[in-house]
């Protein structure tokens, strides 16, 4: 069974969403079971006919819930779902975000002027032996797929040659 949550409204969920549908929605855990369903659904309909109104009028509306285009980034939007998200699914957006993470220093230790085949010092110093290790390993397999795919980016080791297609 799911936790349950409480999270704030989504943007969205705001434009769609009055006072009233709101006092709606919050009042149907108090119904009786019976009445509860009819509720529901009724609620649902109004806040379908809201979206229906918000998509004949102006385009506006939805743009005053959209982010500016600058933190349109997956980054971003990761993290303002966690907000809505259970614990485990919290967790595995985490990790995730130090995918990310890890691709930046990636990025940052390729166009690194000190680059030799190796993490610049100051990356090394700031990292954990055992963070070190993961990112050896996460390079290699990065830098192996770029490889692999064709995609521009370092040479290969030496002796390793692809079969032709």
């Amino acid at each position: 069974m799911p936790e349950p949550t409480t999270p704030g409204m989504t943007p969205v969920d705001a434009i769609l969403c009055d006072d009233s549908l709101q006092t709606l929605k919050a009042c149907i855990p108090y119904m009786r079971p019976k009445e509860q369903p009819l509720f529901l659904l009724a609620a649902k309909a109004l806040e379908l006919s809201h979206a229906v109104r918000v998509l004949q009028g102006s385009s506006q509306s939805l743009a005053a819930c959209s982010v500016e285009p600058a933190l349109r980034t997956p980054v971003h939007m990761l993290n303002q779902i966690k907000r809505f998200c259970s614990s485990g699914q919290r967790e595995n957006i985490d990790s995730i975000l130090n995918v990310f993470q890890m691709m930046q220093l990636l990025q940052m230790a390729q166009s690194s002027p000190e680059q030799g085949g190796e993490s610049p010092a100051w990356m090394q110093a700031a990292l954990s032996p055992e963070q070190q290790q993961l990112f050896r390993s996460f390079s290699q397999t990065v830098l192996r797929e770029q490889g692999q795919s064709g995609t521009a980016g370092p040479a290969r080791p030496a002796g390793r040659e692809e079969a032709p297609d």
